[in-house]
């Protein structure tokens, strides 16, 4: 079941160090809307390079009658390795890790949906 309407927080999980990328669908949830390409499309990308990981939430690319202006995310990070900062747009926050099972969750702010930000795990 999915609810009606665009859902205001996301939980994203990334395994491991290996790079993907996925994209999430989001449309008014009622309606035909849909057939007529009232939707949007936001991209989610996951790479890694020398200095750790990054995963960068796209802008949502689209509209509909309704569509969210801003969202917070959860981000659950499984077999990795503890990093030492985690910024979300450039700033630091909060974040717990989990060493027995190395997993690191976090949970952003609010985040426009009209532009990017970037999950960076510094190692």
């Amino acid at each position: 079941h999915t609810p009606a309407a665009p859902r205001d927080h996301q939980i994203l999980t990334v395994f491991g160090a290996h790079p993907g990328s996925t994209r999430l669908y989001d449309d008014a949830g009622t309606g035909f809307g849909y057939q007529h390409g009232a939707y949007t499309w936001t991209e989610v990308r996951h790479t890694t390079n020398a200095t750790g990981q990054v995963l960068t939430i796209g802008p949502a690319v689209g509209s509909f009658p309704g569509e969210l202006r801003q969202r917070s995310w959860t981000v659950v990070f499984r077999d990795v390795a503890r990093p030492t900062s985690v910024t979300v747009a450039g700033s630091r926050i909060e974040w717990s890790y989990d060493s027995a099972a190395r997993t690191l969750t976090m949970r952003t702010s609010e985040l426009s949906m009209s532009r990017p930000a970037s999950v960076v795990l510094a190692t």
